[in-house]
């Protein structure tokens, strides 16, 4: 039998493997998916905990473990967007060696995507984000096409999701009309 760290505080471990189960549902609700990524999340905000264990204070344990089970998933979900932001895809070619063949003539990729973009298009594109910028609010639209969620957006600016939500409403209104004009 080991012994815990002395940076833990008494009676930390136990605490922790009667909470537990409560964490492990907490978890599997903050993701309402499969019973093995509320597992990872569980795993991982566990190894946090037991990081940070001498910043714990014993009587507020259960909202200090919340606390860090909360954070974790925070940190996955920012750095999930930030791969979708980056761009971080996983090849077609190496997709399609994990594909049977049936699943591959299954796939048809139309015309257009297999073209590279044009000078056009990149003159589109440009004038599109100038007039974002012209735009009260048009940073939201921005933000949220590159994958930001609302919460996000509106933790930065002290608003609510629902606000977030009606001033990207009213820019992208905007932003339809001067572009539709411009056309």
């Amino acid at each position: 039998m080991t012994t815990a760290p002395n940076h833990r505080p008494p009676g930390f471990d136990a605490a922790l493997v009667a909470y537990l189960p409560t964490l492990r549902l907490k978890a599997r609700m903050m993701l309402r998916t499969n019973a093995d990524d509320a597992e990872e999340l569980l795993q991982a905000a566990t190894v946090r905990i037991l990081n940070d264990a001498g910043a714990c204070k014993m009587e507020t344990f259960k909202v200090w473990a919340q606390t860090k089970l909360t954070s974790v998933s925070a940190d996955r979900r920012r750095y999930a967007g930030q791969q979708m932001r980056a761009g971080i895809v996983e090849p077609i070619d190496k997709m399609a060696r994990q594909s049977s063949d049936e699943d591959l003539r299954a796939i048809r990729v139309p015309e257009p995507c297999r073209s590279p973009p044009t000078q056009e298009h990149a003159a589109d594109l440009a004038g599109v984000l100038s007039t974002l910028r012209t735009i009260p609010n048009g940073d939201i639209v921005l933000r949220r096409a590159m994958g930001v969620l609302l919460e996000e957006i509106g933790e930065e600016t002290g608003t609510s999701r629902e606000n977030i939500r009606q001033k990207e409403e009213r820019a992208r209104r905007k932003l339809v009309a001067v572009v539709g004009r411009a056309a």
